[in-house]
């Protein structure tokens, strides 16, 4: 497991641009392990939509471990999993003990975020700072290298304009690299060149989600060390779903289902 924890931060210095996927299930985390992708992501919003909840911290932590356990079981790259905020924030002791279990289970990075999603309000810096170290601590105690992206929320909840969101995500990256994060991720970047103040600025690995404003070579030209993809991967299978079931209900050539390039066979020997 030790070589998994340094491989996966291998990939943040490497000077190339790391795609990182986001699954949501076992099947999707081994489709992309098989796409030669070396590291496998989650997408809390996956996981939770596909059981039955929705994002933002609305599915119980005992069914996200266990989703996750299933996950980490099913390939043999390194898994790094969205937790969203920790969801026992305030109760330090449930915190920790979910930490662990996370640990336990065999994750090799987590994204923790700095907001709360049915409030739509930052954090405190002063205590995300404390639940990173804490997780730090935790990890340091199990002998173990938990890669910690630390996911900070000021381009979509800080008030005032571009550059004020940006020296606010500048000043927030600061304080958690202080408090032992790996690595930062902005989510919700629109612009290329707010991609690129925050990469002059920000002194670990940066972290950008994907989004269709973005020029992905020009990213990569930016020499940003982390792309994600958040839910796409997720909300384009169900697109495709989606028109699936449109000409099952109104056509008598259902193409799209038929579309069975990865087949039934290939599928089941993954597992």
């Amino acid at each position: 497991m030790t070589s998994y924890y340094d491989h996966f931060h291998n990939l943040h210095h490497q000077g190339n641009t790391f795609i990182l996927p986001n699954a949501w299930d076992c099947t999707s985390a081994k489709i992309f392990e098989k796409e030669d992708f070396t590291a496998v992501g989650t997408t809390s919003s996956g996981i939770a939509w596909s059981c039955g909840y929705k994002d933002g911290e609305h599915i119980p932590a005992d069914l996200m471990l266990r989703v996750l356990e299933r996950m980490v079981k099913s390939i043999d790259i390194p898994l790094s999993a969205d937790i969203e905020g920790g969801y026992y924030s305030g109760t330090s002791k449930e915190f920790a003990q979910f930490f662990a279990s996370l640990m336990d289970i065999g994750v090799t990075g987590i994204n923790i975020e700095d907001s709360h999603t049915r409030t739509k309000t930052l954090d405190n810096i002063k205590e995300q700072q404390d639940k990173i170290s804490l997780i730090k601590s935790l990890a340091k105690d199990k002998g173990m290298q938990l890669f910690i992206n630390a996911r900070i929320d000021t381009l979509e909840y800080t008030e005032g304009d571009l550059q004020t969101k940006i020296q606010a995500s500048v000043a927030r990256a600061k304080a958690y690299q202080e408090a032992g994060a790996d690595c930062i991720f902005v989510p919700f970047v629109e612009d290329m060149h707010t991609a690129q103040q925050l990469k002059e600025q920000i002194e670990l690995p940066l972290n950008i989600l994907a989004e269709r404003s973005l020029d992905i070579a020009g990213l990569k030209t930016l020499h940003i060390n982390r792309i994600s993809t958040g839910s796409k991967p997720m909300m384009a299978s169900l697109n495709l779903l989606k028109k699936a079931a449109h000409e099952l209900k109104t056509d008598n050539i259902w193409e799209t289902l038929m579309q069975n390039n990865t087949g039934y066979y290939e599928i089941n020997n993954h597992f």
